[in-house]
């Protein structure tokens, strides 16, 4: 696969910032198919933070989903947009942390179509893309519409030797 074929170019122990990034976020909502991927990575690469499966199946919960290891770190949410999701997300939060979840909320929003719900409802503020050697011949496109390109500006860019450029 595309992902593991670029994952192998990078050195052991560089990690591209994920794990800063990681750091300042409260939690993840990850489309289903790309879930999906992330299970067939054997090694969970979110430690402790909340992830919410996003999912247009009805009825769709955690025991169809979800592998039992992680169970304790994913919840499914089933059938909302992406507004209803950032409430729910709230909500959860809030109930972990007792209550009171007062400060803007940092979401980590990935996968494809997933992306692109929260482009189109106005829900995303910061893209962050990691540009990687490899071509494809299909997949779903980061942005469908030329609006959603065109309404983002460049605030920095990361190269590496081995050929990821973040931005």
């Amino acid at each position: 696969d595309w992902l593991n074929e670029a994952n192998a170019s990078v050195p052991k122990g560089e990690d591209c910032g994920f794990g800063s990034y990681l750091a300042s976020i409260d939690a993840i909502a990850m489309g289903r198919k790309t879930f999906e991927q992330v299970v067939g990575f054997g090694v969970y690469p979110y430690g402790e933070k909340p992830l919410f499966v996003l999912t247009n199946r009805e009825g769709a919960d955690a025991e169809g989903l979800v592998p039992k290891r992680l169970r304790n770190k994913a919840q499914v949410i089933s059938g909302q947009s992406p507004t209803e999701v950032l409430r729910t997300v709230r909500e959860a939060l809030s109930t972990k942390n007792g209550g009171g979840l007062e400060k803007p909320l940092h979401v980590y929003v990935d996968g494809g179509r997933t992306v692109q719900g929260f482009l189109d409802a106005g829900l995303i503020e910061r893209v962050i893309m990691t540009e990687v050697p490899v071509t494809l011949g299909d997949g779903i496109p980061l942005f469908a519409t030329e609006e959603q390109r065109d309404s983002l500006h460049l605030e920095s860019r990361k190269e590496w030797d081995f050929g990821f450029v973040q931005k």
